[in-house]
């Protein structure tokens, strides 16, 4: 369904874990989702000068494609409890508006991974960052709600 052969033509270097804390995100809105842990913004792939890639290499999906595949691969795993745990909407009504914005805006443009493994490997990568920890280390502590 998602079988693409084509490479992306711009090196990729590395990919950004982009994440948020949601009490600096939402500031000063009252429509938004205030968690109190960090939360996955995206994976992003960049060129080894920091530029996001503008060369799309899988197709876009819509909000029944990510549906499908999340439910999909949650018969197996613990996928849709992880992306509702880690990867929650701060500002759209439903989680998977932002899910298809970053899979559209940042993850069809990396070369290895497929949209269910993209999302997998993006949790899985936020669950090994301890933001809290690292942040701690160099006396930051991050606002409460």
């Amino acid at each position: 369904m998602f079988q693409v052969e084509k490479t992306n033509p711009e090196p990729q270097y590395h990919n950004w874990l982009v994440q948020t804390w949601p009490t600096g995100y939402c500031y000063p809105r009252t429509d938004c989702n205030l968690l109190s842990e960090f939360t996955i913004h995206g994976l992003w792939p960049v060129d080894s000068y920091g530029n996001g890639l503008t060369n799309p290499i899988h197709p876009p999906m819509n909000k029944d494609d990510i549906c499908a595949m999340i439910q999909h691969h949650s018969q197996t795993d613990h996928f849709s409890a992880n992306m509702v745990r880690y990867w929650p909407s701060l500002m759209f009504k439903f989680n998977a508006d932002l899910w298809v914005n970053e899979w559209n805006e940042h993850g069809r443009f990396q070369n290895s991974l497929v949209p269910a493994a993209y999302f997998i490997n993006t949790i899985q990568v936020a669950q090994y960052v301890d933001m809290r920890t690292t942040l701690a280390e160099e006396n930051i502590v991050p606002s409460t709600p």
